[in-house]
């Protein structure tokens, strides 16, 4: 009854290291994975954004323009429609934004805000039928929509240099993983067989022991017999 005792705690204990082991690296792997997915998406999703800011830019200038030449109800609509759209990607863009973000995105930020101004204010003088003014605050709706999709493009390439750095660190990790899981497997296998021999060595003593003690229980019986 000892020695099954003994057998099973031996079993027990090589069974929670290998689980223990097993356990640290698929909580070290998935943290890991997770920490890299979410720079890749946060990166991928800052394309999408700055491409969405561009067109919306554009559309809304061309909308702005086609209200100035016809100030009808459907083209007022069409023009508080691309506002709303471009307000929101700006919305997102602020949401994606991290506090030590650099001064370019804040610039970016403030083209927007002077694109959908000078944009509200062109729109104002058409009710007014100022020619004039909407003339001249249309001219600056253009050339705000200009600049955004000239700095967008800056931005953009900045978020490459910043997704090859991502992707050299992505590298670098898969290597140390690589490293890594050859330790563990070489551990692992040095630890599997410090257990076998741990373990077979529990069992031979308590075996040896009842064998010699049989032997002198035959040699006592034999000697004790007529």
């Amino acid at each position: 009854m000892k020695l099954l005792s003994s057998i099973r705690g031996k079993l027990l204990l090589c069974f929670f290291v290998f689980i223990l082991l097993f356990n640290i690296v698929s909580v070290s792997i998935y943290f890991s994975s997770s920490r890299l997915t979410n720079e890749y998406n946060t990166s991928f999703e800052r394309f999408l954004i700055f491409n969405s800011i561009s067109q919306q830019a554009n559309e809304l200038y061309e909308d702005t323009n086609a209200y100035v030449r016809d100030p009808s109800e459907e083209n007022l609509t069409s023009y508080y429609r691309s506002r709303l759209e471009l307000r929101d990607e700006e919305n997102r863009l602020e949401a994606n934004m991290e506090e030590s973000e650099n001064i370019e995105l804040s610039n970016y930020l403030n083209l927007i805000e002077s694109l959908i101004r000078n944009s509200e204010v062109t729109v104002g003088f058409v009710l007014r039928d100022d020619i004039e003014r909407y003339t001249s605050y249309l001219q600056e709706t253009q050339n705000s929509a200009s600049y955004i999709q000239e700095n967008t493009l800056s931005l953009i390439d900045l978020e490459l240099t910043e997704y090859q750095k991502l992707y050299a660190d992505l590298q670098s990790r898969n290597e140390a993983f690589r490293i890594f899981i050859i330790f563990l497997f070489i551990t692992t296998v040095m630890i599997a067989v410090f257990f076998a021999f741990w373990f077979s060595a529990g069992i031979n003593r308590p075996l040896q022991s009842l064998s010699a003690a049989a032997k002198k229980c035959l040699e006592g019986i034999l000697k004790g017999s007529p």
